[in-house]
């Protein structure tokens, strides 16, 4: 059953995980005889702000091996916690008192600023998203409400990624250069604004 993959789990407007976040459970793990059952479960978790609707689930299913129409099942069951042995997943524990055996789990989570320094510095924070709660809100060259303070990063981010907060750093470090440059030799900026909200 190699051949078996979830190859998308999205909601509307949102991108399809990656091939590699794979955590499908296949039973039986042996060769299948013609006419046998095959069943994969997998699992995840709407920990975002907002209902999803319209979830689609995708596989690719191996040649010779067809689909059961109805025999599809969601789990809604509350989960009480997770249970690891020596110190990895062992199984998820429902609020009925059920386990499901899981090796591995896919987590959304909420990014939450841990300072209050923008707060204090009376920024205007963004409205929330899925993926992040309080980020500071900022004009398109990084710029905050608040006139000589910049914002990059995760801190600003409306989707907290390595590689977009790298480059909304360099963006805020030329947005402050410009600014000096302003201040010093006459430099034209744009104008800031005192009402930047996202």
């Amino acid at each position: 059953m190699a051949g078996t993959s979830l190859t998308g789990i999205f909601a509307p407007g949102a991108p399809a995980l990656a091939e590699t976040l794979r955590t499908l459970v296949v039973t039986p793990q042996r060769a299948v005889a013609p006419g046998e059952t095959i069943r994969i479960e997998f699992a995840f978790s709407n920990l975002g702000g907002a209902p999803a609707t319209d979830v689609r689930v995708r596989f690719a299913l191996p040649q010779g091996v067809a689909h059961v129409e109805g025999e599809d099942l969601v789990d809604e069951r509350p989960i009480a916690e997770l249970v690891a042995r020596n110190g990895e997943l062992a199984a998820v524990a429902f609020t009925d008192g059920r386990r499901l055996a899981r090796s591995g789990m896919l987590v959304a989570t909420t990014v939450h600023q841990r300072s209050r320094l923008a707060g204090r510095l009376g920024v205007n924070v963004a409205e929330p998203t899925a993926v992040a709660q309080d980020q500071v809100a900022v004009d398109p060259m990084c710029r905050t409400n608040v006139p000589g303070v910049f914002a990059a990063g995760d801190l600003s981010a409306r989707m907290p990624q390595v590689a977009a907060a790298i480059a909304a750093g360099s963006l805020a470090a030329a947005s402050v250069v410009q600014s000096l440059l302003a201040e010093d030799v006459g430099l034209p900026v744009g104008e800031w604004r005192e009402n930047v909200v996202a």
